[in-house]
């Protein structure tokens, strides 16, 4: 059985909040009447927020393959679910996204950026996850 863990550095936690920042800021500046800007700001907040929250509570942080090519991750939560499907979004050195299709219908997203672990562990990673997609 093959496991690949990674963990994520302290500003990683941030870029979903930088994101909806930067969002709000171009909302802010952008020449729409000032009572719109305050509530698409508001909406973009709270939505952008909870997205990012929710993300953090159930994504994945292992991945493992057993011998028979079967793959399962383990949640933030502790479960370890199997997956049925991979559909890869990007995979590059520098990041890693897809969107895993758990067993029992639900879908957990992946998202491992480069710095997150060491490049031959993020290179085995991206081979696994297109090898199961490719199977």
């Amino acid at each position: 059985m093959q496991e690949t863990e990674w963990r994520w550095r302290w500003w990683q936690h941030l870029l979903g909040p930088m994101i909806v920042l930067i969002g709000c800021l171009l909302l802010l500046a952008s020449p729409i009447a000032y009572p719109w800007r305050i509530s698409l700001v508001t909406l973009v907040l709270i939505a952008g927020l909870f997205t990012w929250q929710r993300y953090l509570a159930s994504r994945p942080l292992r991945l493992r393959m057993s011998s028979d090519g079967r793959l399962s991750c383990i949640r933030t939560d502790g479960q370890e679910v199997d997956i049925e499907r991979v559909l890869v979004g990007v995979a590059h050195p520098r990041l890693l996204s897809a969107r895993l299709t758990l067993v029992d219908d639900r879908q957990c997203h992946l998202w491992v950026p480069g710095g997150a672990m060491h490049p031959e562990s993020h290179r085995r990673l991206r081979a696994q996850l297109l090898h199961f997609r490719n199977r």
